[in-house]
């Protein structure tokens, strides 16, 4: 066996190893110590048995326009988190929804290491070294995690992050000339990934994706000297062109369904200094969630931040790397050995660059004119949570520190002892780091569970055949988690809970 084959297998089993652990340490919480999920799968797991429902009764190319599960009867597939046709409910159609959040999360948890690696090792061209430990940091990112533990289950597709940079991003060539073949492949793959953040239900985040998929691109093109930039441009164009034309019918439902339940009437938050703006930026990636300090500037906001708003760390481990690479090219530069002036082109990537990594910066800023300015905005204005856009930095932090650990030459000696030291700081680190605060959802997905037995054994029918109402129309957080289990006993319930129309209904046709 060669070395090459041998290094393959190690790199196998240390991603096997390290994936295990993963979710050795998060599979706790599904569900937590006392039987519970996070509060928003009150959401989620009731609409992975209506799905179930339906397929039962009409098969799986039978379309779910319309539901009678929740809120007295709704619009099914318009709904933008409806998530019908994603792996999650693929796999309920075999497993019970509990079963298919657990295979949910160990599967995109998977993917996303894999499709990280994969990344940095055959796009990007840095070591096995490198490229495991960036795969390793993208694996235990706190935003994939911690939201699928609190229940915001359309998030799984974040996990596919690598593998639309790298079908967008490659660039081979022929002769001199890019691969037509491989291009058309590249494009039509990076835009079935994109429809499927569409079809489950990930549109919030995708503009956000798509912002640093741009900026994983052009980085990977001020790195090669031979990359066509207007090869890049156009791959991404047709790339989203080939998502528009595979989510077209959903995206078209969506919008129709949306012209008549608006969401911009929540304030858009903000914090009024940049620097308050960047310290959190800074905490939040590299240390901890500092959704405490957030809520002492935050202004503008009807909702108060709890840690779940702000969990998009990657541990400290990237910010010390990047930090000693910087060190390395200050003193390059200081020594007289000089970065030389990169071609035009590559100065406007670089600008590019960094615009786009300001746009979270300015989307959490507030003054009353850019206040005013974001709630013309379509998407923006509808968002009550601006702090999503720290989701850009995630995977680009990682890239950097990836890329250093390549190009400094003190990291690039020592790489094997700085990714076995960081692999081992970043697993545990997330093993010691208290979770107590995610102990506490209050969702019980019991009745859901056995409503989904008594259906597959054929104990019970799928009809719904009573509208209910549970109370009084609540207007704070104490709102029941639990109104949309309902539809476990026959029942549609009226005040139910879809964020389509407020978090508190406040949209809502009664």
């Amino acid at each position: 066996m060669t070395d090459n084959n041998l290094k393959k297998i190690y790199i196998a089993l240390a991603g096997f190893i390290l994936i295990a652990t993963h979710n050795f340490i998060f599979m706790q919480f599904f569900p937590n110590k006392f039987g519970k999920f996070g509060a928003d799968y009150s959401f989620p797991i009731p609409y992975l048995l209506d799905g179930y429902f339906w397929f039962k009764e009409n098969g799986i190319f039978g379309v779910p326009w319309f539901t009678p599960s929740f809120c007295g009867g709704l619009p099914r597939f318009p709904d933008p988190q409806s998530g019908h046709y994603s792996i999650p409910q693929f796999i309920n159609f075999v497993f019970d929804p509990v079963v298919s959040v657990k295979l949910t999360f160990i599967v995109f948890a998977a993917l996303g290491f894999w499709g990280f690696y994969i990344l940095l090792r055959k796009m990007f061209h840095l070591s096995s070294e490198a490229s495991l430990l960036g795969a390793t940091l993208f694996l235990f990112n706190d935003f994939y995690t911690y939201r699928m533990i609190g229940g915001h289950f359309n998030f799984h597709s974040f996990m596919l992050f690598p593998f639309i940079v790298f079908w967008i991003g490659r660039q081979e060539y022929l002769n001199g000339k890019p691969d037509k073949k491989l291009f058309i492949y590249d494009s039509l793959s990076a835009g079935f990934l994109i429809s499927y953040m569409v079809y489950s239900g990930a549109a919030s985040i995708l503009p956000i994706v798509i912002v640093a998929a741009f900026v994983a691109g052009l980085i990977y093109g001020v790195r090669r000297k031979d990359f066509r930039y207007d090869y890049y441009y156009l791959k991404i164009v047709c790339a989203l062109l080939s998502a528009a034309a595979l989510s077209s019918s959903m995206v078209v439902a969506v919008i129709s369904y949306l012209k008549h339940f608006p969401r911009d009437y929540y304030p858009l938050p903000g914090i009024p200094e940049i620097k308050s703006i960047a310290f959190i930026i800074m905490k939040t990636l590299f240390w901890a969630p500092a959704h405490r300090y957030a809520s002492e500037v935050v202004v503008n906001s009807r909702f108060a931040l709890d840690r779940g708003w702000l969990e998009y760390g990657i541990t400290v481990v990237p910010l010390l790397i990047i930090l000693a690479g910087v060190a390395a090219l200050i003193r390059k530069v200081f020594s007289g050995g000089g970065l030389g002036m990169p071609p035009k082109r590559k100065l406007a990537a670089i600008a590019s660059i960094v615009i786009l990594l300001s746009i979270p910066v300015f989307v959490n800023y507030y003054s009353p004119a850019v206040n005013a300015f974001l709630k013309t905005l379509p998407l923006i204005k509808n968002s009550s949570d601006p702090f999503r856009w720290f989701l850009v930095y995630i995977p680009i932090a990682i890239i950097a520190a990836s890329i250093f650990m390549e190009i400094t030459p003190i990291l690039k000696r020592y790489d094997k002892a700085i990714a076995i030291v960081g692999i081992v700081s970043v697993v545990g680190i997330n093993y010691f780091t208290c979770k107590e605060y995610y102990q506490h959802g209050n969702y019980d997905a019991e009745p859901i569970v056995v409503s989904y037995h008594m259906v597959e054994a054929g104990e019970r029918s799928t009809e719904i055949t009573h509208i209910g109402l549970s109370g009084p129309k609540a207007t704070g957080p104490e709102r029941n988690v639990f109104v949309n289990n309902m539809l476990a006993y026959g029942v549609s319930q009226l005040n139910c809970y879809d964020p389509i129309f407020g978090y508190n209904l406040e949209s809502f046709p009664f």
